[in-house]
């Protein structure tokens, strides 16, 4: 898979450069997104394969529940959230493949209709050494290397569905950890009260660690991707515009996949500052003063913002969402007054 990855990303490249040297520039604005995108997506599925023992271990942090118990229908929660990933698996790859079978069927009413900036048989315009057209082992490789890019382009999204569902089970937690203080027993004595406020205690750090812990392996892997989405997103929009409308295909995906980023980083954020609203909403003026006296630091650490950062302008939310979305338009216009 990784293979196939660094191939697609040297060959969008050679046709980038190739492209400058002729002087076409319109396949120069037309392979340089698809050369940044294609280095964007491997690289995130490269590092996600780096990194993924951390993934791992992040999860089993989540599925821990023996200190502070498990939160209400968190194994429901788990189920649905697998059950959820294997059917965006299984849809990514069948609309890829379907794309490309399309391809290859429509290759020979392409062939008929072809402009210089057209080719045939391919989901994307990479550049292949040769003509393969006469012979049906090179269009048989030609077939094996879109599979290839089929399954980059589906893990990357599988990727961004995966940080939905971690963000699924951290406001599990953080809504069980709102039931907790809820739970104090106002009757009960000073010493009983202060230890159950120590536990809601240590469950929100261990639910602060968790983030801490998605928000660097959110970095490691996709944090790159905010920061060229603009630039790729008005390419791609550009020369859909120009009349290739299989680019906006990949618009659409690329866009579906910051909204999924920019959705559980939003997520993330009103859940942790959820955590706040559920003592507001407690009996809190009826607990022992040793614990009131705490609940000022408390709830200046839970309106403190906990999100996933988007490197390096931000963190990942709706409004980031919005924001790239304006640059797009922004680079677009700019396109279509210089281009």
């Amino acid at each position: 898979m990784l293979i196939f990855g660094n191939i697609i990303s040297a060959n969008v490249i050679v046709l980038f450069g190739s492209s400058l040297i002729n002087g076409d520039y319109f396949l120069v604005t037309s392979s340089f997104p698809f050369a940044l995108a294609i280095i964007v997506v491997n690289g995130s599925t490269l590092s996600f394969a780096v990194n993924h023992k951390q993934w791992s271990n992040l999860f089993k942090s989540l599925t821990d529940c023996q200190k502070f118990g498990k939160p209400p229908n968190y194994d429901l929660l788990k189920k649905n959230g697998d059950r959820k990933g294997m059917i965006c698996m299984t849809c990514y790859i069948s609309t890829c493949t379907l794309f490309a079978i399309i391809e290859a069927v429509e290759e020979q009413r392409c062939l008929k209709n072809v402009s210089k900036h057209e080719i045939c048989g391919f989901i994307i315009p990479v550049w292949w050494p040769t003509n393969y057209h006469p012979s049906t082992f090179l269009k048989t490789m030609v077939q094996v290397y879109e599979v290839g890019t089929i399954i980059i382009l589906s893990n990357f999204t599988i990727i961004a569905t995966l940080q939905y569902q971690v963000c699924e089970y951290i406001a599990a937690k953080a809504a069980h950890l709102g039931l907790n203080f809820n739970a104090i027993d106002p009757n009960s004595d000073a010493k009983t009260q202060f230890e159950q406020f120590k536990l809601f205690v240590d469950y929100h750090q261990h639910i602060i660690s968790l983030c801490a812990e998605f928000d660097s392996s959110c970095k490691r892997t996709v944090g790159h991707v905010t920061f060229t989405t603009a630039a790729i997103s008005a390419l791609f929009s550009y020369h859909g515009m120009q009349g290739n409308y299989k680019l906006l295909a990949f618009l659409a995906l690329y866009i579906l996949n910051l909204g999924f980023m920019c959705h559980t980083g939003q997520n993330l954020e009103d859940a942790m500052l959820g955590i706040s609203n559920s003592i507001y909403s407690s009996k809190w003026y009826e607990l022992n003063i040793r614990v009131r006296q705490r609940i000022p630091f408390l709830l200046a650490r839970t309106q403190k913002r906990i999100g996933l950062d988007a490197v390096p302008i931000g963190y990942l939310n709706y409004a980031l969402f919005m924001t790239v979305l304006k640059t797009t338009c922004t680079y677009l216009n700019l396109l279509n007054h210089t281009i």
